[in-house]
């Protein structure tokens, strides 16, 4: 079945061609995931195939090597997923290709890239935070420490408490800045609670990020629409060449955009 979508929809044929210009697959693998047939005792040899996908996304994550894609079916996948290499995931379309957390789990991004991953390439999924504040805040995306290359395409982050995606850095090492992202047509919604430190929610918390790309996006219904900030002692090239480009945003309770020691700033 599995097969069968990705062969015939037209979006995922524009999502192969945006892939193959994104990243040469000489040396990685395609392995297939799917929450409703899949099953993680599946062998790598056997998930290149579409007849046996994995059913964890998080599985297909651990058994891939840097490089590898992802083809995420359509459906729910109901985990917290950690990545720790390069990698290619491309959902079946965000509209109905869902990672979300079970409420009871407790607190924790849905999705987390781990400290020092580069070149992360995600599209046509939705992170949901499944509104689980009651146990803790639920940030979408949550990007470790030093963490350069990340593109996110047709990505909607929603239903979250604290953050849709943010940042993490270590003030006192040099280089743990997160430098090159883009999110491209990405949708934030329904972002609410707050954040540490008595901050309100925010959709985009960009903290002591470099070369920072917001283009073809949306925001709605959060606390704070972008959070930008620089002067990572010793690395001050945070807070540098940072583009908001046709971005929408609506019904914030305070800021729309906020930058503190930021240059280099277009919008």
């Amino acid at each position: 079945a599995a097969f069968t979508r990705f062969g015939t929809d037209m979006r995922n044929r524009y999502l192969l061609l945006l892939f193959l210009a994104y990243a040469p697959l000489s040396m990685a693998a395609i392995y297939y995931v799917d929450a409703a047939q899949g099953s993680d005792l599946y062998q790598k040899y056997q998930a290149r195939k579409p007849y046996y996908p994995w059913r964890h996304l998080q599985a297909g994550v651990d058994s891939a090597a840097a490089g590898d894609t992802l083809w995420v079916s359509a459906g729910i996948y109901v985990e917290h997923v950690t990545i720790t290499l390069p990698i290619v995931i491309l959902g079946e379309g965000h509209e109905n290709t869902f990672v979300r957390p079970l409420a009871e789990t407790g607190g924790g991004p849905v999705l987390t890239i781990a400290d020092g991953v580069d070149n992360v390439f995600i599209t046509q999924i939705t992170i949901d935070g499944n509104h689980s504040g009651a146990f803790g805040p639920v940030d979408g995306i949550r990007c470790g420490i030093g963490v350069d290359g990340l593109y996110l395409r047709g990505v909607t982050v929603r239903n979250c408490i604290g953050s849709g995606i943010t940042t993490t850095f270590d003030a006192t090492v040099d280089g743990s800045i997160n430098d090159g992202f883009i999110l491209d047509s990405c949708v934030f919604v329904n972002i609410l609670g707050g954040r540490s430190g008595n901050l309100p929610s925010c959709a985009i918390s960009a903290d002591h990020v470099s070369h920072f790309q917001c283009l073809h996006s949306t925001i709605a219904n959060t606390g704070m629409g972008v959070w930008l900030t620089g002067t990572a002692f010793p690395d001050t090239s945070a807070g540098t060449g940072i583009t908001l480009r046709n971005l929408v945003v609506q019904d914030v309770l305070q800021n729309a955009i906020v930058g503190q020691s930021v240059s280099n700033l277009t919008i």
